[in-house]
């Protein structure tokens, strides 16, 4: 019997918005496991910071935006993605945060554009909220 020769490996850069972190590198794992040779290299960022670097000449093998017009309006229209090849993966649905004391009194969407709360970004605004250094979030 002739030895196996060793598969070539392969880095697959996958850029995606910085709210699919936990579930993207779970993903990347399995992937790697299911196919031996293969690394995923991610890179987490906002949507339209990814775009920036694509605009930039940054390469990718897959680009999964948290922002449909990002993809839309800008990476497919200046064709920064092979035109066609765009799939919705995953949907997702804004919810409003609170902390369990809900220090800024919020009971309606209305009250979130009150002068004074605190707010902050989607990738830290569910820590933030959690230790109680956020009136209210929308995630």
């Amino acid at each position: 019997m002739s030895a196996q020769p060793p598969q070539a490996s392969r880095t697959l850069i996958v850029f995606a918005a910085a709210s699919l972190t936990e579930s993207f590198t779970e993903i990347g794992k399995q992937f790697e496991a299911d196919n031996p040779g293969v690394r995923v290299a991610f890179n987490f960022a906002g949507s339209q910071q990814l775009r920036a670097q694509l605009e930039r000449g940054a390469k990718a093998d897959v680009f999964a935006s948290a922002n449909t017009k990002e993809m839309i309006t800008t990476i497919i229209s200046d064709s920064l993605v092979v035109s066609e090849t765009q799939r919705t993966s995953v949907t997702n649905r804004l919810t409003v945060i609170l902390p369990k004391s809900n220090p800024g009194k919020i009971t309606t969407l209305a009250d979130l554009a009150r002068p004074g709360l605190k707010l902050d970004n989607v990738k830290s605004v569910v820590s933030k909220v959690q230790l109680g250094e956020a009136d209210a979030g929308i995630v």
